[in-house]
């Protein structure tokens, strides 16, 4: 990106501290340590008008608003899974529950935590090759909160509004109180 327009060293790092904050004059004080504020007010905005630096401005931007884009994707792609899990995915055909190794990705994204309790007593089993005792084995799994990504996943598309809009007639007044609002 920077190291194809061939700027000094000084004005890519100016570049990226800009990047930081969009702000020129304090972009201009972290790359040169020491300046005065006069310096760095004046200084920092006739960087921005140099075209290489513009240009990679540009293109900083642009990678960022990228970056931004593929988290927001990815945030959304996690709350996706874990509001619309299906405990079933979680078991065999058998009805056991499958081993952590064999969960897909996408399910086991959706696991807080398990919990495996080996509890005294069991079971012994015998025959002619001796007697072998098989413990009893107790799985607790617990899921991400599906109705809070439910909620977080509906705020984001627009489900929930915050405020509610009524049209009322001309000279029409409603009055709520602090303690009505919450039934809203």
């Amino acid at each position: 990106m920077i190291e194809e327009l061939k700027l000094k060293y000084e004005h890519e790092q100016f570049v990226q501290e800009y990047l930081v904050d969009f702000n020129a004059t304090q972009a201009y004080s972290r790359v040169y340590k020491g300046c005065s504020e006069d310096t760095a007010n004046t200084n920092g905005p006739k960087l921005l008008k140099n075209p290489d630096i513009q240009k990679a401005i540009e293109e900083g931007t642009q990678d960022k608003i990228k970056r931004a884009q593929n988290s927001q994707d990815r945030v959304l792609s996690e709350l996706s899974l874990i509001a619309f899990q299906n405990i079933k995915n979680l078991y065999g055909e058998d009805g056991n529950l499958l081993p952590v190794h064999s969960l897909p990705d996408e399910v086991a994204k959706t696991i807080q935590c398990i919990d495996i309790q080996e509890l005294a007593g069991g079971a012994e089993i015998g025959g002619e090759a001796g007697i072998k005792h098989i413990a009893t084995r107790v799985n607790k799994i617990k899921l991400h909160d599906k109705k809070g990504a439910l909620t977080d996943y509906g705020k984001h598309l627009g489900l929930f509004p915050n405020k509610h809009e009524v049209d009322l007639p001309q000279g029409f007044t409603v009055n709520i109180s602090s303690k009505d609002a919450g039934n809203l």
